[in-house]
């Protein structure tokens, strides 16, 4: 904007007031655009209790960033989280939003995610020309069949430990399931690392049951996290093969242990599945990653590098990126003699195979879309489910960052002060598609439309008012129905009168109501655009 962004700011304000616009066409969240004076806050309604938020101090659910916090309060802290694209970014206000309704997402491995309705995820969607891009869409607009953006081998680990290693590989082995008896832990095993640990370890036997990862594996270091994995895994997991796909399998009752696993497994860039009870790594660079990153110590670790040798190396489910072979082939079908027909582009694999061909074939948006995919390496998870969660309290991070976005259950959240209405999406419907003429902005940097490709009549609805060269301009809102149905009539009968039309709309409709005092100057008014609409506010009184 030529007078500086404030006045962007201030015009997105107007926009999300229902007492400024008759037809808001923002939907601000927090104290944005409020009358109150206070400042403008990020959309505090997220995410339920247990979801791990992936921090620079390990896996944290977000309700213990600030333990015990009260319904409807805030926090400073100072922490930092992964966002989009894999930058480091800082949190600086925890909230507490209290009980909301929530809605609950499964994903095809069996990722979950709950908060409030209006709480944004990354998802890959497609845009009219099939073209795959990134979009922030509410758990509210999120449908079954949507692909999550899944952030995985962030490498993105605390640096300070809360265990030793020796201390994560007796607890992974522990919680294995293979070792609860208080004999072997309080002897062979404790006696080999001193008598507190074995204390520590027979109090943790006898919570076993609860079958979670200890908190303080999960805020300490890569190789601590991997330690536990290793034994935990090593001493409870199963390798094997079906026909020629090779797979590892872990089994428990405890839904929140796998998840758990699940969730700490992308951080090492392994994507596993839940089922039943079971936790499923498979395909053959999904392995070769786990064996790279984790391992297995001894007999079993060879047993899955001899599995690997004759294992499918095709890419699986992991590695499949939606929409973009059929968008490329569609696209570029009749170019560069068929070559995009001759090699399926929807994998990381075979966008790596072919890279040197795409730099020199695809055009400049093209490509950017390809490197960037690249770079990020997401995983494409569908949604299965979605349901209802119940009425729950719900947390949230501000992130201090131009994306406001963060990775929580290994899924990329977005925290946003506002986002376009419905109605304001039907006025920019099909703008990409050459439907109006652009010209340079103020300053030649950008192009900005002409018009707006609108289906909803903005001027006559919303109304605006403004002065120009000592020129004064105000056209007063009206009713959307009113409005629909005289165009109807004057696309019926175009030799309508003025006095016709206001047979259908009875006057201006504004937004905080009001009584029209001069009805009968609105014929004069309309005809010469001159005039003053009175208006009179109906008062109600209480002692």
């Amino acid at each position: 904007h030529p007078h500086g962004d404030q006045a962007v700011y201030d015009a997105l304000v107007r926009m999300a007031q229902d007492f400024s616009m008759r037809y808001p066409l923002i939907m601000g969240q927090g104290n944005f655009g409020s009358v109150d004076g206070d400042p403008p806050a990020q959309m505090r309604y997220c995410l339920t209790a247990g979801t791990l938020v992936l921090t620079d101090r390990g896996l944290i659910p977000i309700e213990r960033i600030i333990p015990d916090s009260r319904d409807f309060s805030e926090h400073p802290v100072d922490l930092k989280v992964m966002s989009v694209g894999r930058k480091v970014n800082r949190a600086v206000v925890f909230f507490n939003s209290g009980k909301h309704p929530t809605l609950r997402l499964r994903t095809a491995t069996g990722l979950e995610i709950e908060g409030s309705y209006n709480h944004p995820l990354l998802v890959l969607a497609r845009d009219s020309s099939g073209r795959p891009l990134f979009l922030w869409k509410t758990l509210e607009d999120i449908g079954v069949g949507d692909y999550l953006v899944v952030a995985r081998d962030t490498q993105f680990f605390p640096q300070e430990d809360h265990v030793s290693e020796e201390e994560a590989l007796l607890l992974g082995s522990l919680l294995s399931g293979t070792r609860r008896s208080r004999g072997r832990v309080g002897s062979p095993v404790g006696a080999g690392y001193g008598g507190d640990l074995c204390r520590e370890e027979e109090a943790y036997s006898s919570e076993v049951q609860e079958k979670e990862v200890p908190q303080t594996v999960l805020s300490s270091s890569k190789r601590v996290q991997r330690a536990f994995l290793k034994a935990l895994l090593g001493e409870g997991a199963e390798v094997g093969r079906v026909r020629r796909t090779a797979l590892i399998l872990y089994s428990s009752e405890s839904s929140k242990l796998l998840r758990q696993l699940q969730i700490m497994l992308l951080n090492f860039g392994v994507v596993s599945r839940i089922h039943g009870n079971s936790l499923l790594i498979e395909g053959f660079s999904n392995l070769k990653r786990f064996s790279e990153e984790i391992g297995f110590s001894g007999a079993k670790e060879r047993e899955l590098e001899g599995y690997l040798k004759d294992c499918d190396s095709s890419p699986n489910e992991v590695e499949r990126i939606p929409f973009l072979s059929v968008y490329l082939r569609r696209k570029y079908r009749f170019a560069f003699n068929g070559w995009f027909l001759k090699h399926r582009l929807d994998s990381y694999e075979s966008l790596e195979r072919h890279h040197h061909h795409l730099r020199k074939l695809l055009d400049e948006e093209d490509l950017d879309l390809v490197e960037n995919l690249l770079r990020n390496r997401y995983f494409f998870d569908q949604v299965l489910l979605k349901e209802f969660g119940g009425y729950r309290t719900v947390y949230s991070l501000k992130v201090d960052s131009d994306c406001h976005s963060f990775v929580a259950n290994g899924i990329v959240n977005h925290n946003t002060e506002a986002k376009l209405s419905r109605t304001a999406l039907e006025m920019l419907e099909d703008i990409e598609k050459d439907t109006v003429d652009f010209v340079p902005n103020f300053d030649d940097s950008l192009t900005e439309p002409t018009v707006l490709p609108s289906r909803f009549p903005n001027l006559i609805c919303n109304g605006t008012a403004g002065i120009a060269v000592g020129l004064a301009t105000s056209i007063p809102p009206h009713n959307l129905r009113e409005v629909g149905k005289a165009l109807v009539e004057l696309a019926r009968n175009p030799s309508m009168t003025t006095e016709d039309l206001l047979g259908i709309i009875r006057g201006p409709d504004f937004p905080t109501g009001g009584i029209l005092e001069n009805f009968k100057d609105l014929k004069e008014i309309y005809e010469t655009g001159r005039g003053v609409i009175q208006i009179r506010a109906k008062a109600h009184v209480e002692k």
